[in-house]
């Protein structure tokens, strides 16, 4: 008997750019490989004035929003009604940040996009995305390009899997090894080894000059055995497991490996403690979240399985009527 992924609905919050239309594709996608149903959420938020504590210069008419976020949100969701999914919307008014996080509460899965139609990348990537990758109470999928589309046999070929190896590691590795062993995919698991000290930079500041070529040999070899550790011998024998060291900027490296080995799904941490990394959240996040040419899949807590009597156990792609309310 094996234990198999469960997501039972999806939110996909939505400002109406075509990031956000990119994500709703990933989204119906998913939801149809798991049967599971599709929030589409859309914050009618306050103008920038209000939203910062300052009286606004404008009224704020919030019938005439709610309506036209209304139609707006129809004509949004129509491209997909055709999909056997139930797709429900829903409207909200306030910060968007906070709302999706209160409505995310009951979803298994977060699908969003990156890049607002307003233009201002990093302002929608620093108060909303990042906000959200840091708080969300279930895992997050970011969408910047356009990802490969999923099919009844096929939810991701390739998975990497960007493993520090400190607190919390092993159960990213675990939802990345889970949503591979949906549909038989490859997983890289790979975790990047910062550049050491040199003797130059040692000596300037009174230290003693380390041996880091022995010590860079021992951290790969170390990081190498804990990476194989964290893969149960059943799911070996389901799907192709690489386990991959690299060295240099963590960011820098996560994305190289992605491109390299053609990766449709990157699965990383939202915290890192541990004597193997520093911080990873932060800057690698944010960086490979905004730079990635594939979905991001930010982890927080365990995955939720569901022990299934094999692998056929669950329909997969299971028709139902399309429906939306």
């Amino acid at each position: 008997m094996t234990a198999r992924l469960t997501i039972d609905r999806i939110l996909c919050p939505t400002d109406f750019s075509e990031s956000a239309a990119r994500a709703l594709r990933l989204a119906v996608g998913l939801a149809r490989w798991w049967g599971a149903r599709v929030t589409v959420l859309h914050v009618v938020a306050p103008s920038l004035s209000t939203t910062a504590g300052l009286p606004s210069l404008a009224p704020f008419d919030e019938a005439a929003l709610r309506a036209q976020a209304e139609e707006d949100l129809a004509t949004f969701v129509a491209p997909v009604l055709h999909e056997p999914v139930t797709v429900e919307k829903k409207l909200r008014l306030g910060d968007p940040a906070r709302e999706i996080q209160a409505v995310a509460k009951g979803a298994g899965l977060l699908v969003m996009g990156t890049h607002g139609r307003s233009g201002f990348e990093h302002l929608m990537l620093g108060s909303v995305t990042e906000t959200l990758l840091r708080r969300a109470p279930c895992p997050v999928i970011t969408v910047s390009g356009a990802p490969r589309p999923t099919t009844r046999r096929t939810l991701f070929k390739r998975v990497l899997c960007a493993a520090d190896l400190g607190e919390g590691s092993e159960e990213v590795i675990a939802f990345a090894l889970a949503m591979a062993e949906e549909s038989e995919a490859e997983v890289i698991l790979l975790h990047v080894i910062e550049g050491l000290p040199d003797a130059g930079t040692t000596a300037r500041v009174g230290l003693p000059v380390p041996d880091s070529e022995r010590l860079q040999v021992d951290l790969r070899s170390f990081a190498l055995d804990r990476l194989r550790e964290t893969v149960p011998d059943e799911v070996r024998a389901l799907c192709p497991i690489r386990e991959e060291v690299a060295e240099g900027g963590p960011a820098r490296e996560i994305l190289r490996v992605a491109t390299e080995g053609q990766a449709d799904l990157i699965v990383m941490g939202a915290h890192s403690r541990g004597p193997l990394g520093r911080a990873f959240f932060g800057s690698t996040s944010n960086q490979v979240v905004r730079e990635s040419r594939c979905p991001v899949l930010t982890v927080r807590g365990a995955p939720r399985v569901r022990a299934q009597a094999g692998p056929e156990a669950v329909t997969r792609g299971a028709a139902a009527a399309p429906k939306v309310s």
